[in-house]
């Protein structure tokens, strides 16, 4: 890889899991104006999860531990495929249905992500990382990428299974994720 791209993909990485972090923070601990744990369980409540609390345990810890992943660049492609999964289900269940623009709430911001996380996930240690330094699993990063993001899609399908429909009124106050 050259390192003007390898410099940018390491930007990326980065940028994407600071943000990540955050967004999982604000759900895990409630920093940054975050809900804390009591307000993400009720938002998977609402968006028919169940048991709600469990998934929202799962929300946080994914974000915040695929946060860290992308920013270290530790287990690179299984942060970016765990992440992935996350933002599809925040595109599915929260921002699809209010159309494509994020002005409206859209699914437009997730759709970047997703995109980001798939070139971050398939495109293996950059040099600036914990990942090209400790060679922690024998398969490639490919390979790891498609691994993490099988099972990331089995989790998806499991969560889809054990939700159920919200009710139309709670439909109407479920906030963005």
């Amino acid at each position: 890889m050259s390192s003007s791209l390898d410099m940018a993909i390491t930007i990326l990485r980065v940028l994407i899991g600071a943000l990540m972090f955050g967004h999982g923070a604000q759900k895990l601990f409630g920093w940054f104006g975050g809900p804390g744990m009591a307000g993400v369980s009720g938002m998977m409540s609402q968006l028919g999860f169940r048991p709600a609390r469990f998934w929202g345990w799962m929300l946080a810890l994914i974000e915040v531990l695929g946060g860290l992943s992308l920013i270290f660049g530790f287990l690179t492609p299984i942060g970016a495929a765990a992440l992935l999964a996350d933002m599809i289900v925040a595109a599915v269940k929260v921002h699809a249905p209010k159309g494509i623009w994020n002005m409206g709430g859209g699914v437009e911001y997730n759709l970047v992500l997703i995109a980001s996380l798939l070139v971050i996930g398939l495109t293996g240690p950059t040099y600036f990382s914990v990942d090209r330094f400790v060679n922690v699993v024998s398969w490639s990063a490919t390979n790891m990428f498609f691994g993490a993001l099988a099972l990331s899609l089995f989790g998806i399908f499991v969560a889809f299974l054990t939700t159920t429909q919200p009710a139309a009124s709670q439909r109407q106050t479920t906030q963005p994720r």
